[in-house]
């Protein structure tokens, strides 16, 4: 099992850095990483409709246009979109090049060069915009491509994804065939292939055949999508909007310092940038030089395997491979029973303890991982230190698991020799009831046609086949076929693991969840810890000794739950997120601060002055504050007339906030229609207000004609942000212990009544 993990853990190793010397026709890290450095360093701050946004668009437009035989536009639109349940508009500027092939026919690559407010985004997204104007540089100093490449530096896609939407409206985009959408959740590692699609089989296979360093799995594909992430990308824009397929890579590992002050050079490595760009720059040459996806095309199936080769097929590939692993297993597992007399109800016996076991080391995790905060009054003890948490929710599953095998197994067999047999019997019997369960889970994986099916499928045919080897007798074919069942799912297995942990422990410190995050870690834990268990409980079985594994694995999983009890959740690097807002308007002037995370912002001798709020929850403080000095949001009605058809009024305002984003909010049932090109969201859940946000809205304020039902007066809020701190947030700021992380904005807020 240790070198099993040992090659997971190799996989994630970035690739050398190409020097600067490298022919002018390849792609190289060390030539890629001073953009990083200077859009991070020397500009810093790049947030929409600020000058750090101007700064890097000149900056970006300069080097594009250094490289011959490349054409540059620099975009600026004016635009509306709906994005769920929320409305956009927005003021926004992209710098797009084009390397014109033999046909107009395009692919898109595309990645944005604004920043968060709370960082300088230097792997969100300096890392993927270094690593595509290398690549269009590498391109450009090689032969003309048969397809035109595109290379997009969009805007404002950290505040509402509209650069991407801007670019839409672009003459360029209509040639556009497909897309290459580069991201970041994280600082550090490799860039996965995490999403894809529609019809993505073809992009998957080309992806697959062309990348030198293949990094990817179909499991974050259904993941991402079905909405556990609390992020989106351009990706959304590109196939909802542009009606386009593509594929969408980020970085994610190091996700401690995603939208926060450490997300800053020191906290990158050239290696992922290396990782990024070669792999773009061989996924350009191919799709630039073959036939375009097809008008339609069906879903993929794609992982890798140690980042060595990256295996790909069809979703209808996928359904005939799952049906014909059950096919071929059952026959195993028939002729097997035959071979060795194995009757059905040793069968039965052995499927449901491994059901039983499955089922208990899951559900005694999770209360495992309810100890820490329902009676230790402590939580996320694990989140800087992942190794003890870990250890503590994978050696619950362990004990779980063992202690169900071993107490059943001793049961059974004291009531019949028939039905679970001695312990070399048993072992085939619960070889033969995993077995069935694995088949189990890729009957209904293949049938609700879900890419993670191959999980299951490997273990499915493998396992049957290793089951066959195992049972023609004698100990090295035992050992032979226990190693042909397990080495290879187990290595897939991890391999997810090891993702999902990655990705979901730092994202504990960005969700706020309704119960505590000890509950969901331990979950996920202990999900693939019972799938690894299946593998190796037929050995166990044959090996004896089930209840002394059992009590040494609870040992270390009570060590390790006694660690995460007492260790402090947060470090330098990996801090408590917490937000910072001072908020004024005419009635009200005071400073909000809240945890993005389960834990309240921990009391401490820095907070003696804030108290808790009903309206921000467990999780929020405040205190009166001192005026911001900022002036307050205008709101000017342009026009005020009846419409007597409608038996409503038709109101134009003008907005002025002064900050870099406006969120103008009304009531929902008075508000029949508006003026702007992107339709009223739907109601989003718990809420009767409507809001409508400006993204960079110009100096001269914005215009918005509002249809409105009846005559009656309409109550408007508006709400400016701005991205900086007031004195009294630097004071609190400054305050704050080393282990936080507290960006500030100022909103101003008008309330009135037209």
């Amino acid at each position: 099992s240790a070198a099993l993990v040992s090659l997971v853990l190799v996989r994630e190793r970035v690739p050398r850095v190409t020097p600067a010397s490298a022919p002018a026709t390849e792609f190289s890290g060390a030539r890629a990483w001073p953009v990083v450095a200077y859009l991070a360093d020397t500009i810093g701050h790049r947030v929409a409709g600020t000058p750090g946004a101007d700064s890097a668009v000149a900056y970006l437009a300069r080097r594009l246009r250094a490289i011959p035989g490349v054409e540059v536009d620099v975009q600026t639109a004016e635009g509306s979109h709906t994005v769920g349940t929320r409305t956009n508009a927005y003021r926004v500027t992209n710098v797009i090049a084009r390397i014109r092939g033999a046909t107009p026919d395009a692919v898109l690559f595309s990645s944005h060069y604004d920043s968060p407010p709370q960082s300088v985004g230097a792997a969100d997204d300096a890392v993927a915009v270094a690593a595509l104007l290398e690549a269009a540089r590498a391109i450009a100093a090689g032969p003309r491509p048969r397809h035109t490449l595109v290379f997009l530096f969009n805007d404002a896609e950290e505040i509402c994804l509209c650069g991407a939407h801007a670019f839409t409206k672009h003459p360029w985009f209509t040639d556009v065939r497909a897309f290459a959408n580069f991201e970041s959740a994280g600082t550090d590692g490799k860039m996965v292939m995490f999403q894809s699609g529609p019809g993505n089989a073809w992009l998957a296979r080309a992806y697959a055949s062309a990348v030198p360093y293949p990094y990817g799995t179909v499991i974050g594909q259904d993941i991402f999508q079905a909405g556990f992430i609390p992020s989106d990308t351009d990706f959304r824009i590109y196939r909802d909007a542009g009606m386009l397929r593509g594929l969408d890579f980020a970085l994610y590992r190091g996700g401690y310092a995603y939208h926060t002050d450490r997300d800053r050079p020191w906290n990158v490595r050239a290696g992922s940038v290396e990782h990024a760009g070669a792999n773009a720059l061989a996924l350009a040459r191919w799709l630039g030089e073959r036939p375009l996806p097809p008008a339609t095309d069906e879903r993929a199936v794609y992982y890798d395997v140690l980042g060595v080769t990256m295996i790909e097929y069809g979703a209808s590939t996928g359904r005939a491979l799952g049906l014909g692993a059950l096919a071929a297993a059952a026959i195993i597992i028939v002729l097997v029973m035959r071979r060795l007399r194995i009757g059905a109800a040793r069968v039965l016996t052995g499927f449901l303890i491994c059901v039983a076991g499955t089922v208990v080391g899951v559900a005694a995790t999770a209360v495992v991982g309810a100890v820490p905060y329902y009676l230790a009054g402590r939580s996320m003890g694990w989140y800087a230190h992942p190794a003890a948490g870990i250890a503590a929710f994978g050696g619950a599953a362990v004990t779980a698991v063992l202690s169900v095998h071993a107490l059943l197994a001793r049961r059974w067999s004291r009531r019949s020799a028939r039905h679970i047999g001695i312990a070399p019997e048993r072992s085939y019997d619960v070889w033969i009831g995993a077995l069935l369960l694995w088949m189990l889970l890729l009957l209904v994986l293949t049938v609700r046609g879900a890419g993670s099916a191959y999980l299951a499928l490997w273990p499915t045919i493998l396992g049957a086949f290793g089951l066959g080897v195992a049972s023609i007798g004698g100990a090295r074919r035992y050992r032979a076929g226990m190693a042909i069942a397990a080495v290879v799912p187990a290595v897939l297995v991890l391999q997810v693991t090891s993702m999902l942990l990655a990705m979901f422990v730092p994202v504990m410190g960005r969700m706020p969840l309704a119960v505590a995050p000890d509950v969901v870690v331990a979950i996920l834990v202990a999900l693939p810890v019972s799938m690894l268990s299946l593998l190796a409980l037929p050995a166990a079985h044959r090996a004896g000794g089930l209840a002394g594994a059992a009590l040494a694995s609870a040992a270390v999983a009570l060590v390790a739950l006694v660690v995460t009890v007492v260790q402090f959740p947060y470090t330098r690097v990996r801090p408590q997120r917490l937000a910072i807002a001072h908020v004024e308007s005419d009635s009200v002037r005071r400073l909000e601060m809240t945890s993005l995370d389960f834990n309240a912002p921990l009391r401490g001798a820095f907070l003696t002055n804030l108290h808790h709020d009903a309206a921000l929850g467990r999780r929020g403080l405040v205190r009166d504050a001192a005026p911001t000095g900022l002036a307050a949001p205008t709101i000017v009605v342009m026009v005020d007339a009846l419409d007597a058809a409608a038996g409503g009024r038709v109101l134009t305002l003008r907005a002025h906030g002064g900050g870099s984003l406006d969120v103008l909010t009304m009531p929902r049932e008075r508000v029949a229609s508006w003026s702007l090109a992107a339709p009223m969201p739907p109601p989003a859940a718990g809420t009767t207000a409507l809001r409508l946000l400006y993204v960079a809205p110009p100096d001269s304020g914005w215009v918005v004609t509002l249809h409105v039902r009846g005559t009656a007066p309409l109550p408007v809020e508006l709400a400016s942000s701005h991205f900086a701190a007031s004195a009294d947030a630097t004071k609190l700021t400054r305050a704050l212990p080393p282990w936080t992380d507290a960006p500030s904005r100022i909103v101003r807020i008008t309330r009135a009544t037209f």
